[in-house]
């Protein structure tokens, strides 16, 4: 009703979409002049030419097309197809002036009056390549406004908005700007979006599938933006979605040709076409589907930034009319370009072929000619399409697998007694470990996880970020749950932060065979030494190009890694280790089921392989429920199930797993830049880990029931042992599958066989476990898990009591135990001394840091305190020094606030440059000093090689520690010219500033203030 009395569209408009527009009364009048678009360029070496574009041309008929190359200009051309020129840049830029200017007049060389503005303008590898652009929308509706000015002058009248990668936020606040930018809502004709998507092969129009209805989620959002701005004064006439195809599940490139024609069927024909002819299947299927869901915030929400609202982001409650007002945004998508690049993938000309185009082809030019028809007609030739589609699938399928080889779970197991009974492991198989003994039935005996591994929770973390993770944080943790119920790991062989009674676990993050892997390996200390037990930690994210998994190999054939698997497992063995983590996947349960399937082909793999390990995150904690309504719930249990039936699986094969680790855990933003805000982690601490797992292992009935009883528990597959099947074309045929009628009951079971679980925690205000600040102690985070860690350790009545209680929020914090029994419990030993101390700074800030203001600041416990050089102003602070007290178990700490470049050891995921630390101890006898390395780890850069500190009794009684600079340093501040002494640009605060710096786009170089002498020896 808000786009009534909209100024009806140029009188060039194809006559063949007028009757489409009639056919609904909410419907605007018809925008660009054809439907149908091809997107492509001869860039990919795929051969596209004028004969190419003629050959679509003949098939869906010229008057029906039109074609794009993300170019101003093009060679290529097919007597009435219409070209849309690009500015694919903003003209403030040179590849956007050079667009500009090589513009043709409107309505010359296979031109009319549209033209295509700026190309994906929030993803950084197309105009997003602009960072100011990416990041600051509302800052370029005046150069957006500039640009579609000129292509005015040169006879364009409609003008269709930066075509958006999938940030919708990005457009809101775009046009938020338009909206306060003289002239610029005459320059915005259309809102343009792209579409990929990873899950084509099992892709369907149907209300259980999630892809389909995050389509319909996105089209939702599209359109309340273009009514929301209607209703401020724009004059938008309609959506254009101009990229549209299918990836590979790893977004690695395009995915195969057959993928590709699922999915023009099932969202381009069976829904946005179908809709848009009037089939009232399936526009009665569109408004009745469940959890269509817009993102937000908005853009115009009190105080809100793009920044904000992007950590903000988040799936919206659509209404009792999201699916309605789904409906109408298909009815208002004026056009849809298919994106046609590569040839055997998503190509839609075929050189040689009979008629000139590929299935592909096919399958989106008979599409787009039903529009063309008058609707009988139309609706006919769908159902004639369907019935096609269902007669080659039932064809294609494959004959249902022998029961006594079926994959768990599958329907195709049940027989004509009913479906089969659950898998029986426990105690029913020769050679398998019998189950732990049950809970006592009085209830007194504490809850356990169904193995011998040591301990239910784990904190996974390192020195990075600049968390300064330390050992004094170790024993907070283990102050407040107890060290006996604690374990850690940090990604590598060996620690640094040890607290007495925590386990650290080691971990072989790399295969042997490599130069990281073979160095783990060497460094692994001995079992039961350096806080180790008897358990060690395999590769880490093999399947994740980021991890383990950037050995191409390992991501990609697994089943050949077993072998190497086994051999740097036995060298652990030699070393006293008896239980083994399994490669920690970062998702992918498929390259899992093919890694065992080596393995178990693998002579003696099967006995290094104790525990199988997954890691979790999610980007939509801010909405996570644990309810059987909400998606990411019923995601994390299917994810579940699938890692219960590979165990089940592998040991009716013959291994002996014990059960699963979940040894990383965490939420990420919507986008996944970063992590989650620390609200949203608590509520998915809340909602999953205490909610879900911990009361299910404690014994909680109503959630037991719950789990049981959720629908659409759905395991993934194809399974790794079906007939000719490898780890590639399994991945291409990935999907859901039915999980069955003891699809709850299996989950169930996968959670109390989940024997320990580790939180990943990184960054102070998002994920961190620790409290920073003045105060020690936990986060709000921190005490949250570690409180639901606590009732997997009490007795059961005690712990359903307790969970009772932090559900309705009635559960008090215990107090902090004391100081100096904490130091005891955790085996701090320190003098029964103190002494008053002021720390003097004699150190200016220096003329190689301009931006500096503060050159020193102290570490004291959680208390940072930075100090100027004005002498009784702000070079000094006083504290007591207590030796008995944890703050000061590793003395305090001075940094130098420069940037410097971190040690060759430095790992690239740390921050880099950083501020240089190092520890100062204190001999509260004499006042004397002595210096150490920081605490912070990572070949963070020395202080000492900077500053001096001397202590000496003061004439208060106490100790005067004066710190002073070095009169020739051994260190130069990072960067040069414009960037010298340049912040790090991957902490929030500093990124996209001119003036920060990277190790790798900076190349490590440096700027001395003075001559920089060669490193000395410095002692500990």
């Amino acid at each position: 009703a808000a786009l009534v009395g909209l100024p009806l569209a140029s009188a060039d408009f194809w006559q063949s979409l007028w009757h489409l527009q009639k056919q609904a009364d909410s419907q605007p009048p018809p925008g660009m002049n054809r439907f149908c678009g091809v997107a492509t360029h001869t860039d990919t070496e795929n051969g596209f030419n004028s004969a190419d574009l003629q050959g679509l041309a003949t098939m869906v008929g010229a008057g029906s097309l039109w074609h794009y190359n993300w170019a101003p200009s093009t060679q290529v051309h097919a007597q009435g197809v219409e070209y849309v020129p690009m500015i694919k840049y903003p003209g403030n830029s040179a590849a956007g002036a050079a667009c500009i200017a090589g513009l043709p007049q409107a309505s010359t060389q296979g031109t009319a009056t549209i033209v295509k503005g700026w190309n994906e303008p929030d993803h950084q590898g197309q105009a997003g390549s602009i960072e100011d652009l990416r990041r600051n929308p509302e800052a370029y509706a005046q150069q957006w406004t500039q640009d579609m000015t000129v292509a005015k002058a040169k006879g364009y009248t409609e003008f269709i908005a930066p075509a958006i990668a999938h940030d919708t936020i990005w457009l809101d606040f775009f046009l938020k700007g338009c909206e306060a930018t003289a002239g610029c809502r005459d320059t915005i004709t259309y809102l343009s979006c792209h579409r990929y998507r990873p899950d084509c092969a099992g892709y369907r129009a149907d209300p259980q599938s999630m892809g389909w209805r995050d389509d319909l989620s996105y089209l939702l959002t599209m359109y309340r933006l273009m009514r929301k701005y209607n209703e401020r004064g724009f004059h938008i006439r309609g959506l254009v979605m101009d990229e549209l195809g299918c990836v590979t599940p790893d977004w690695s490139g395009f995915a195969p040709e057959v993928e590709e024609v699922r999915y023009l069927n099932q969202f381009y024909r069976d829904t946005i076409v179908a809709v848009k002819i009037g089939d009232q299947e399936a526009i009665n299927k569109v408004k009745r589907a469940p959890w269509i869901m817009p993102k937000g915030p908005d853009a115009h929400e009190a105080f809100m930034n793009y920044a904000m609202a992007i950590a903000q982001e988040r799936a919206l409650d659509g209404g009792p009319q999201a699916g309605a007002e789904a409906v109408q945004a298909i009815q208002n998508l004026v056009s849809v370009a298919w994106f046609s690049q590569a040839p055997g993938r998503n190509f839609l000309s075929a050189h040689g072929s009979a008629d000139g185009v590929s299935a592909v082809g096919k399958a989106y030019l008979d599409s787009c000619k039903l529009l063309q028809l008058e609707s009988p007609a139309a609706l006919t030739a769908l159902k004639e399409a369907r019935q096609q589609d269902a007669k080659m699938e039932a064809a294609l399928a494959p004959p249902p697998p022998p029961p006594p080889e079926a994959a768990l779970g599958d329907p195709a197991q049940a027989s004509a007694e009913g479906p089969p009974a659950p898998p029986q492991i426990h105690g029913g198989t020769a050679g398998l470990p019998p189950p732990p003994p049950p809970p006592s039935t009085d209830g007194t005996a504490p809850i356990r996880g169904g193995s011998d591994f040591p301990r239910f929770c784990g904190v996974a973390t390192h020195v990075d970020n600049s968390n300064f993770f330390n050992t004094r944080d170790l024993m907070e943790l283990a102050g407040a749950v107890g060290p006996e119920n604690l374990w850690h790991y940090n990604w590598s062989p060996t620690s640094q932060v040890q607290a007495a009674g925590v386990e650290y676990v080691p971990t072989i993050k790399f295969p042997g065979d490599s130069d990281l892997g073979a160095s783990d390996i060497a460094k692994l200390p001995k079992a039961n030494t350096e806080g180790a037990g008897v358990v060690v930690k395999g590769w880490n994210e093999p399947d994740d190009q980021g991890e383990a998994g950037r050995i191409d190999t390992l991501r990609t054939n697994p089943e050949s890694y077993a072998k190497q698997w086994t051999t740097d497992m036995n060298a652990a063995k030699a070393k006293g280790y008896t239980e083994f983590i399994g490669p920690a996947i970062a998702h992918d349960t498929i390259w899992l089921d093919f890694f065992l399937k080596g393995c178990e082909a693998t002579d003696g793999c099967k006995d290094t392989m104790t525990y199988l390990a997954f890691h979790r995150y999610r980007p939509d904690c801010a909405d996570y429920k644990a309810d059987a309504d909400n998606m990411g719930w019923r995601d994390d249990l299917s994810y579940l199930l699938t890692m219960e039936r590979l165990k089940e699986k592998y040991n009716k094969r013959g291994f002996q797993i014990r059960g699963l680790v979940m040894d990383e855990l965490g939420c990420f933003r919507s986008d996944w830049s970063g992590f989650a805000p620390e609200s949203d982690q608590v509520r998915y601490v809340n909602e999953f880990y205490r909610d879900t797992l911990v009361a299910v292992k404690v014994g909680d009935t109503d959630v037991i029931d719950k789990v049981k009883k959720t629908p659409w528990v759905m395991p993934k597959g194809p399974d790794a042992h079906d007939a000719g099947l490898n780890y590639t074309s399994a991945l291409a045929q990935q999907k859901a599958l039915d999980g069955g009628a003891t699809a709850g009951e299996d989950t169930v079971r996968a959670i109390e066989d989940l024997v320990s679980v580790a939180w990943f925690s990184m960054v102070p205000g998002a994920n961190y476990l620790p409290a920073v600040g003045p105060a020690a102690g936990l986060s709000d985070l921190g005490r949250s898990y570690l409180d639901a860690c606590k009732l997997v350790q009490m007795p059961q009545v005690q712990a359903m009591h307790d969970l009772v209680l932090a559900r309705q929020g009635a559960l008090p914090p215990p107090p902090p135990p004391p100081r100096e029994a904490l130091a005891r419990k955790l085996g701090v030993v320190a003098a029964e001394n103190q002494v008053s101390v002021r720390v003097v700074s004699r150190v200016c800030p220096s003329a190689a840091c301009p931006y500096e203001t503060k050159a020193v600041s102290l570490f004291i416990g959680m208390t940072q305190v930075a100090l100027g050089c004005q002498a009784g102003v702000d070079d000094s602070h006083s504290f007591t020094y207590d030796t008995r007290s944890i703050n000061f178990a590793l003395g305090f700490g001075v940094q130098d606030n420069g940037w410097y470049w971190r040690g060759y050891k430095a790992q690239a995921s740390e921050q880099n440059p950083d501020n240089a630390g190092m520890q100062v101890f204190l001999n509260v006898a004499d006042c004397s000093v002595r210096t150490s390395a920081s605490i912070a780890g990572g070949d963070v850069p020395d202080a000492r090689r900077l500053l001096s500190v001397m202590g000496t009794r003061g004439a208060h009684g106490g100790c005067e520690v004066v710190v002073e600079r070095l009169s020739k340093p051994t260190l130069c501040v990072a960067g040069v010219g414009a960037k010298q002494c340049c912040p790090p640009c991957s902490l929030p605060m500093f990124e996209g500033l001119a003036t920060c710096c990277s190790k790798e786009a900076d190349g490590g170089r440096t700027t001395c203030e003075h001559e920089a002498t060669p490193p000395r020896l410095l002692s500990v």
